[in-house]
C-alpha cells in the first residue's frame, strides 16, 4: 500500500527529530529515522497491525496507532490502499493534544 503523511504529521515528526538531533546527537536522530522508516514499512505491508487508536474512537474514521521507541506514535487511517499519516505524537505530551489536532 502507498503511504502518505499530512503536512500536520511532518511537521511534528520533524520538530521531534530537530529536539533528538540538538539534545542527543546524529547517531540517536539516525536511530529514531530507522524505528520510523521500519514502522512505516510495516504498516504498507499489515494495515491492521496499528491498533485502533482509543482517544479517536469517537471519530467517524477508524484511526489506528502504532507506538515505536520509547516514546513515538504514528496515527494513522486506511483507505482503500493508500495508508494516510494523519499525526505523529510524542506518547510524553498530554493525550488532548491529540484529539485537538485532529
Amino acid at each position: 500500500m502507498i503511504v502518505n503523511w499530512s503536512d500536520n504529521a511532518r511537521l511534528h515528526w520533524f520538530e521531534s527529530a530537530e529536539y533528538i538531533k540538538n539534545c542527543f546527537g546524529s547517531a540517536a536522530l539516525d536511530n529514531f529515522a530507522r524505528l520510523t522508516a521500519d514502522v512505516v514499512r510495516q504498516i504498507s505491508v499489515m494495515p491492521l497491525s496499528g491498533s485502533i487508536e482509543p482517544l479517536l474512537s469517537h471519530r467517524g474514521d477508524c484511526f489506528r496507532s502504532i507506538i515505536f521507541g520509547k516514546h513515538s506514535k504514528i496515527i494513522f487511517v486506511i483507505q482503500e490502499d493508500t495508508i494516510s499519516i494523519v499525526d505523529y505524537l510524542d506518547t510524553r505530551q498530554e493525550p488532548s493534544k491529540l484529539t485537538e489536532r485532529l
